[in-house]
């Protein structure tokens, strides 16, 4: 029986690599779920395992890492405007990305 689930699923990922239109999919069909519905459907999926101690990591330095951080977890410290650091990041990263496709740009080309 697995194997015939194993031939369908692989004849089903074949004939999708093939298709090239897509159907329009509504985005907002659903609304996105609240923190609290998150961690409600968290907690169910923890059976019994306490949220506090499988969701959050302490590190050595005192530094308490989360597995989903939302908007209003980093409002506080992202810049408000981007920082000239960033966007020459950017621009570098875009050059890098470029010139491995082109298989390199000339010494001369920046």
């Amino acid at each position: 029986m697995s194997e015939e689930k194993d031939l369908d699923l692989q004849a089903i990922l074949k004939r999708a690599e093939q298709e090239s239109v897509f159907p329009d999919v509504p985005l907002d069909e659903f609304a996105p779920p609240g923190y609290d519905e998150w961690k409600e459907a968290c907690i169910a999926l923890l059976k019994g395992a306490p949220f506090e101690k499988k969701m959050y990591t302490d590190t050595y330095e005192g530094i308490t890492f989360s597995l989903m951080y939302f908007r209003r977890d980093t409002e506080e410290i992202l810049p408000k405007i981007p920082s000239p650091a960033w966007m020459i990041f950017c621009v570098v990263l875009r050059q890098t990305a470029i010139s491995r496709r082109l298989g390199g740009l000339p010494r001369h080309v920046t």
